[in-house]
Formats: structure tokens, C-alpha cells, sequence
């Protein structure tokens, strides 16, 4: 056989060496065994062995209550062998000394709720925790409130008791003499919400007049009617009794002292919301009398107020009629005097004694019957003394038990008195009363323990175990103690119990590794480890290698400053044209170290990119330039104008004032006189059509006509030209002239002589065959052309005569105009400054003001239209064109 069952094994075999014979040789050649190795022999299996012991691992925790392991490895099982080692392959260790860690107080959990703080009405409750459990240096403080409170969101309202009002006055007096008493009253009232509605005590007292006068019988009130029904069905309402006072006799008044009728008010009412209303008139009730003057009434109600409502109406609650067809009234009867007091009804005690009276008198069909009694009743204030005997009182409540329980009795105590006058003090009977208890409650009875019962399972099928049998505690009645002394339950435990196969397990977690950020919410993670199979056991551990904890108190992350959304858009800055609205944005303040600030602004602004126009009035443009003179010489006058303009989105169009201004020349030229020669074939003549004619045409020395118009007429061979100067008057006595007269031929004229200037005359040259004498610009070039002392010597005035005349009227004139033209500047340069800041401060931009003032700076110049009208007849082109050269000099 192999030495061995498997690994390395050799198996041998021997032979032997048979005897010789004859005397052959006696030993074999040769080794008597053979060996051979097992070229493939079976492997032989071998079991796992455990290795050494790792290091010891770190501790689990840096602080407290930590453990650390250390594990080894089973390995090295071959060719079936077993792949287990018996033990465990992890083993740790605690710390028999730990650090004490840093535990921060926590909130306990919250108590429960207190009682309601009152048992009704406005109520709360309250929990409380307390903050504890720190060590180690841990923080002493908790976040939150040590306590919180809740009201009662729907209590229970308290009950209210009634209680009684004060009393009310003293009534009157029921009688003005004799017996007579007086009354006063109190209310009771006040309850709410279940509370009773009854208060202890009377609702009235009353008072007898101890010494009242001796007088008639004076009429009495009846007894109060039954109280009405309430005035309103809500809020402030009231109801009445009445009473009737007769009764009079002996003279007595028949005037009863107090009203005829009581009010009270409702101290409760109900509450109405709802205003009251008018019910329908009621059907008509009975006539208030059968006779004679009498009325019948009807009634509505007002009614159907709620919770405050009024409880009025506007106008009556009843509506009377008369009967005008009512019958004759019988008269009813009456009663007589009283009679005297009768006998006392008893001769000793509480006695009465009475008197009557008769009713007659009824006539003419009246009632018969009398209103009130015919008897009267008086009670002996202070009677003769009756003897009264002992009485028992009632029974007094029941005492106590004898005893607690089983057989026991209970009694009760009367008491024997209230005798007077004589009266026997004794009292038939017994004065105590004795009574068993019927069905008395069972006395206790304690509980004892019942025999042990049989033994239980184990506790395992394996491994340490125990077994228990039970015992029971009864038979208490009565409320005996159910408990007894001892333990119910009997433990043994197996001294040889079966192996257990050992399932793996975790070990102890490993340190918490680092922070998952430095800041914020951050966690961290820890892993265990799953060791520990035995004996068959599970290799496997329920729940997870990895555990995960959030930072409860991180430090917080830096949170720098951000602006928040923009508010609203604010209104315009105006309601027209440049205008801008702004919004703002508030700046969110970081925290832990953040930004304090917000880059950019907090405010937004924006034009408007279509304002609407604002209306702007027009305004008065700068004059323009002066016109010409109206003249060349002598009185004279010129003009500028100005416009209206500027008016944008529905502003005034009209300006204030005059659009032209009219200036007169202080210093004008002296005009000279011109010669005019009336037996030229050939002439031209021209008035200066925008200067006032400050000259009239010299027709003779001895001149003395005037007309309306100076008419010059011109005949030629080609045509005829009539013209008509034109004469208009103007402040200052002068006229205008506008014409322009030229031609070849006989001419006649007649001009207008000048009032105020005698020796002044219209602007006319005529032009001989061989010289021309033409009105020009220039005075000087006039009157050089026809000097006076020449062909029309006898036509010149005296010089003498012009000088005179001249320096008269003319002396103060220059002054003046002066003066005038000097305001007339002062004022337009002012009209400008004012125009200029009005449409700067309107238009609200330097630009636009600077473009206006330029515009109203700029000069336009006028021409007035001329004033003489010309007729043509007939004139050809030709004619235009043969015009001397005179004339367009002259032009």
C-alpha cells in the first residue's frame, strides 16, 4: 500500500530468496525489496490557520467612550481542506481611560400642556423644556424659547350668576292715613352663560307706617294688571302694568298718590341687528266706551330689530277713530261706605276681622256690578299670644357608615322644640333613626400565587441558553392587591447547551473622516467593518458599511451683499415734455465676513422717450430793421415790425401789443423849393413813394387854392397817361404821395399846399428840352437842380418868411423825438431780456433759449404798400422801353 493517502507516499514490495540445493549457493543476487514514489499522488488537503494579528487599529472616536480593533486572516485551506478557522478574526478593545469630549446642552423634549390657565373665558396653557446636559466645557446655552404658550382658540364661557340690582326708592305710601305701607324694589339679574338666574332673597321689601294719620278713606289702587307683552322683540324695549284708583269714601280723595301705570326694562334683552318695521295695522278694537263720546283705536307693532338694531319706528303705534253715532251712557254703580269692623275670626294668634260695603246706584241700563271687592280685610298686627306646643323638626341628612364595607348601618337626629306660651316642650317619638346598608360594597380580598407551570422552550436551540416557567397571581376581590410578593417568572440556564454557529458582525465604526467643505452645510462619513462568521454563521451583516452626519453648528460661508428686485417705477418729474421718473433697489447686507456693500447704484433713471409737448404761448419776435424814411427831407418818419410766433401744443396764438413801431426823425434835412415848369415837352417827375410828402408844388407866389389831390396830365402823340397823387393826412399834417408820372407833351398840374408848412411842397420835377430838375434821395442834389434866382426866380418863397416859419414850429421838436426814441430803445431792449428768460425757463434748455433769442434778433424790413393809385391807358411795351434815362435814375 502507499504510505500515505495523498502528498508525497512511496509504496514497496519484497521477494525471497528460495533455499539452494545439491549445493547450490545459498544467497540470492540482489536486494530483496522495491520502493516506488507516487509520480501523481493525490493532494492532501489542508485546513485554514489563522494569521497574526494586525496593529491595532485608531480609536473610534478622539473623545468619550471609544473602541479600536485589530483583525487577522484566515487563509492557507488546500485541496479541501477546511476553509475555517474556529475563533474570530477580529478583536477589539476599549478605552479604559478616554478623553472626555465637549457635550453641548440640548433641549429636553417639551412637557406636556399645562392646564388650561382658567377653567372659562380667555384662557391658555403653557409647555415647558430645559436646556441641560452639557460636559466637558460643552456650551451651557440652547437656541430657542424655554417655553411656549397657545390659547384656548374656542374656550368655554364662565357662567354668571344673577345678582340683584340696588334697591330701588321707597314707593309711595298706600294710603295717605291710617294703616298704609310702603314698598321698594330691586331687580335681579346678570346671568349669563348657565350661570343661575335666581338670586337668594326677595325681590321687594316693605315698610308699615308705624304712626300713620287718622283720615278718610281716600281711594285705593287696584292690584297691577298682569304685566303687557314687551315693546320691542329686541334691544332696548320695556313692557307696562296698569291699575285703577277708587275706592273713595268718607270724604277720602279720590285721587290716588303714584301713577297709573309702571315700566320696567328688559335688564337682558336680545339683541336685534335689524332695525324694527312696521307690522300691518291691526284690525279696529273695541269702542272705549258703549256709549257717549268714545273711540276705537287699532294698533301696529314695531318690531324685527336684531342685535342692536333700533327699535323704533317713525310715527305712532296706534291710530284712533270716533264714533259720532254713539249710544247714551247708563250710569253703572257704585259703592257705599264701609261698614263697621267686624268680630276678630280667632282669640289668640294670627287673627282677621273684616267689613263690607253694598254696590247700587245703577241707572239708565248701567252695570249693576261694582269694580273691586265688597269685603275688606285687616290683620291684628299684635294679637293675644296662643299657646303652641313642641314639634320635631325635620331629620337631619344621614350620617356616616359604620364601616367601610360588608355589614355596616348609618343614622339620623331630629330635634324636639318651637313650643311657646305655655305650650307642651315634649315630643312623641324617638329622636334618632337608625337604617342598614342594603347592598354595602364587598370588603378586599389580596391575591396569592398559583402552583409554577411546566418549563418553557429554551430560549435558543444552541449556544448559551436558559429556559422559564410562570407562575400566577389572582383571587384578589373587593379591590384586594393584585399583586403578590415575589417574582412570577423562574430562569434556568443550560450547562452543556448545543454550538451556535456565530453569524458575522459589524465592528466598531472607524473615525469620522474630514468635513465635506469648510463651511455651510457639510457632512462627513465614517465605515465599519463586517466580520466575525463562526460555525457555519452568516458572513453577512444587516445595514450599511457607511454612516453620514450633517454639521449641527457650521461655520458660516462669507455672504456677500446683493441688491434685491427693483421697486415700482416712481411718478414723472413732470407732466410734460423733458421729464424722468427714477426706481430704487435696496442692497441685501451679507453676513459672515461678506461684502458689507453692492457694486452699482441704488436708484434707475429714465426719460421719458415720448413725453407729451407742453404748450408753450407765442411770443412777440424781435423788430426788424427800420424801414426808409418817408421822406428825404424835412418832417419824416420810419417803421419796423415784429411777429407773433412760437406757439406749439395748443398755446396761446395771440400776443400782447403792437406788432409795428413808428419812429420820427429828430434832425431831418431841410427840404428846398422846387421849380416846376409847366411848358416842357418832355419831363419826368417822381414822388418818393415811401416818404411823407413834406412838399407841396409851387404853382405861384400868390398860390392861396387847395384841393384833395395834385393831378398831372400828360399828352403825347402815343398816349395819355393820367395820374392822381393821393393825399392822406397823416399826425403830423403831412401828406403821402405815391406816383410815378412820365411822358412827352404839354402837361398841366395842380398840387396840395401843406397847411403846416406853407412853404413846403410836394416832391415834382419836370424835366425841360434842355435841362431836369428830378426829386432825388438827396435834398441837396433837389434843390441844386432848379436854385432859386433862375428861370423860376419869381416862384421861390421869401427867405425871410421860411426862416421864421421853419424855426417856430421845429424848435422843441427834436428834443422831443429824441427823448421818445430813447424810451423806445430802453423798453425793446428790456421786451428782449424778458423774452429770453420766459422761453428759457418755458422750454427748459440753454439751446432752445439761445435759438429763440437769435431768432427774435433777426431783422425783417417792411415796405408799405404804395398809396397812389395809377391809371395806364393804352401804353405800349415800346413805350417802357423809350422811357428816359432820368427816370430810371430815379428808381
Amino acid at each position: 500500500r502507499w504510505s500515505s493517502t495523498c502528498g508525497n507516499r512511496r509504496r514497496s514490495r519484497t521477494r525471497l530468496c528460495a533455499a539452494s540445493s545439491c549445493g547450490g549457493s545459498i544467497s540470492c543476487s540482489g536486494s530483496g525489496s522495491e520502493s516506488e514514489s507516487d509520480a501523481t499522488p493525490p493532494c492532501c488537503p489542508i485546513n485554514a490557520v489563522w494569521s497574526r494579528w494586525n496593529s491595532w487599529g485608531s480609536w473610534s472616536a478622539t473623545c468619550g467612550s471609544r473602541t479600536r480593533g485589530r483583525s487577522r486572516t484566515c487563509g492557507g485551506s488546500f485541496c479541501g481542506g477546511t476553509p475555517t478557522c474556529f475563533g474570530s478574526g477580529l478583536d477589539s478593545e476599549s478605552d479604559s481611560n478616554p478623553p472626555c469630549c465637549p457635550v453641548n446642552a440640548v433641549w429636553s423634549s417639551w412637557s406636556s400642556w399645562s392646564s388650561w390657565s382658567t377653567s372659562c373665558g380667555n384662557r391658555s396653557q403653557t409647555q415647558s423644556r430645559t436646556c441641560s446636559g452639557e460636559s466637558c466645557g460643552g456650551s451651557k446655552f440652547c437656541s430657542g424659547l424655554s417655553s411656549r404658550a397657545r390659547n384656548d382658540s374656542n374656550p368655554p364661557c364662565c357662567p354668571v350668576n344673577a345678582v340683584w340690582s340696588s334697591w330701588g326708592k321707597w314707593g309711595l305710601w298706600s294710603a295717605s292715613c291710617g294703616s298704609r305701607t310702603q314698598t321698594r324694589s330691586r331687580i335681579c339679574g346678570g346671568s349669563f352663560c348657565g350661570g343661575t338666574s335666581i338670586c337668594r332673597g326677595s325681590g321687594s321689601t316693605s315698610d308699615s307706617d308705624s304712626n300713620p294719620p287718622c283720615c278718610p278713606v281716600n281711594a285705593v289702587w287696584s292690584s297691577w294688571s298682569s304685566w303687557s307683552s314687551w315693546s320691542a322683540s329686541c334691544g332696548n324695549r320695556t313692557k307696562t302694568q296698569t291699575r285703577t284708583c277708587s275706592g273713595a269714601s268718607c270724604g277720602g280723595s279720590k285721587v290716588c298718590s303714584g301713577l297709573s301705570a309702571s315700566t320696567r326694562s328688559d335688564s337682558n334683552p336680545p339683541c336685534c341687528p335689524t332695525n324694527a318695521l312696521w307690522s300691518s295695522w291691526g284690525t279696529w278694537g273695541s269702542w272705549s266706551a258703549t256709549c257717549g263720546n268714545r273711540t276705537h283705536t287699532r294698533l301696529r307693532s314695531c318690531d324685527g330689530s336684531s342685535c342692536g338694531g333700533s327699535s323704533t319706528c317713525p310715527g305712532s303705534n296706534s291710530e284712533s277713530q270716533r264714533d259720532y253715532s254713539a249710544p247714551c251712557c247708563p250710569v253703572n254703580s257704585a259703592w257705599s261706605r264701609w261698614s263697621s269692623w267686624g268680630l276678630w275670626s280667632l282669640s289668640c294668634g294670627r287673627r282677621i276681622r273684616t267689613q263690607s260695603r253694598s254696590c247700587f246706584g245703577s241707572y239708565c241700563g248701567g252695570s249693576i256690578v261694582c269694580f273691586g271687592s265688597n269685603t275688606n280685610s285687616q290683620t291684628d298686627r299684635n294679637p293675644p299670644c296662643c299657646p303652641v306646643n313642641a314639634v320635631w323638626s325635620g331629620w337631619s341628612s344621614w350620617g356616616g357608615w359604620s364601616a367601610t364595607c360588608g355589614n355596616r348601618t348609618q343614622s339620623r337626629t331630629r330635634s324636639c322644640d318651637g313650643s311657646s306660651c305655655g305650650g307642651s316642650t315634649s315630643c312623641s317619638g324617638s329622636n334618632v333613626d337608625c337604617q342598614g346598608d342594603r347592598s354595602p360594597p364587598c370588603c378586599p380580598v389580596n391575591s396569592l400565587w398559583e402552583t409554577w407551570g411546566s418549563w418553557g422552550s429554551w430560549s435558543t436551540s444552541c449556544g448559551a441558553r436558559s429556559q422559564s416557567r410562570i407562575r400566577i397571581c389572582s383571587g384578589s376581590l373587593c379591590g384586594g392587591l393584585t399583586t403578590c410578593s415575589g417574582a412570577s417568572t423562574s430562569t434556568q440556564v443550560d450547562s452543556s447547551p448545543p454550538c451556535c454557529p456565530r453569524h458575522a458582525t459589524w465592528l466598531s465604526w472607524n473615525p469620522w473622516g474630514s468635513w465635506s467643505s469648510t463651511c455651510g452645510n457639510r457632512t462627513q462619513t465614517r465605515i465599519r467593518a463586517c466580520s466575525g462568521a463562526f460555525c457555519g454563521g452568516s458572513t453577512r451583516c444587516f445595514g450599511t458599511s457607511t454612516d453620514c452626519r450633517g454639521d449641527a453648528n457650521p461655520p458660516c460661508c462669507p455672504i456677500k451683499s446683493s441688491w434685491g428686485a427693483w421697486g415700482s417705477w416712481g411718478s414723472w418729474s413732470a407732466t410734460c415734455e423733458s421729464r424722468r421718473r427714477v426706481r430704487t433697489r435696496v442692497c441685501v447686507v451679507g453676513s459672515c465676513g461678506g461684502s458689507l456693500s453692492c457694486s452699482g447704484m441704488n436708484t434707475d433713471l429714465t426719460n421719458d422717450p415720448t413725453p407729451p409737448c407742453c404748450p408753450i404761448d407765442a411770443a412777440w419776435t424781435g423788430f426788424g430793421m427800420w424801414s426808409s424814411w418817408s421822406g428825404t427831407c424835412g418832417q419824416r418818419q420810419r417803421t419796423s415790425y415784429r411777429n407773433c410766433s412760437g406757439e406749439l401744443c395748443g398755446g396761446n396764438s395771440s400776443c400782447v401789443g403792437s406788432s409795428y413801431r413808428v419812429e420820427a426823425d429828430a434832425s431831418p434835412p431841410t427840404c428846398s423849393p422846387v421849380v416846376v415848369t409847366t411848358t416842357s415837352k418832355a419831363f419826368s417827375a417822381q414822388v418818393n413813394t415811401t416818404a411823407p410828402a413834406s412838399y407841396n408844388a409851387i404853382l405861384g407866389t400868390n398860390q392861396t387854392s387847395i384841393s384833395s389831390a395834385a393831378t398831372v396830365t400828360t399828352t403825347n402823340a402815343k398816349s395819355t397817361r393820367k395820374s392822381t397823387v393821393s393825399t392822406e393826412s397823416t399826425t403830423s399834417g403831412t401828406s403821402q404821395h405815391s406816383s410815378s408820372i412820365h411822358g412827352v407833351g404839354n402837361v398841366s398840374a395842380t398840387a396840395t399846399k401843406d397847411l403846416s408848412h406853407p412853404t413846403k411842397f410836394s416832391t415834382i420835377a419836370f424835366d425841360t428840352a434842355t435841362s431836369a430838375s428830378r426829386s432825388t434821395k438827396s435834398p441837396t442834389a433837389s434843390r441844386s437842380s432848379t436854385p432859386c434866382g433862375t428861370t423860376a426866380r419869381n416862384m421861390c418863397p421869401d427867405a425871410n418868411e421860411s426862416e421864421s416859419t421853419g424855426g417856430n414850429s421845429s424848435s422843441m421838436l427834436p428834443i422831443y423825438i429824441g427823448v421818445g426814441v430813447f424810451l423806445c430803445g430802453l423798453c425793446l431792449i428790456v421786451v428782449v431780456i424778458l423774452c429770453c428768460w420766459y422761453r428759457r425757463r418755458r422750454r427748459g434748455s440753454l439751446a432752445v433759449s439761445k435759438n429763440v433769442c437769435m431768432q427774435e434778433s433777426t431783422t425783417y424790413g417792411k415796405t408799405n404798400p404804395s398809396s397812389v393809385k395809377g391809371t395806364d391807358t393804352a401804353q405800349s411795351d415800346q413805350e417802357t422801353e423809350a422811357e428816359p434815362q432820368v427816370l430810371q435814375d430815379n428808381q
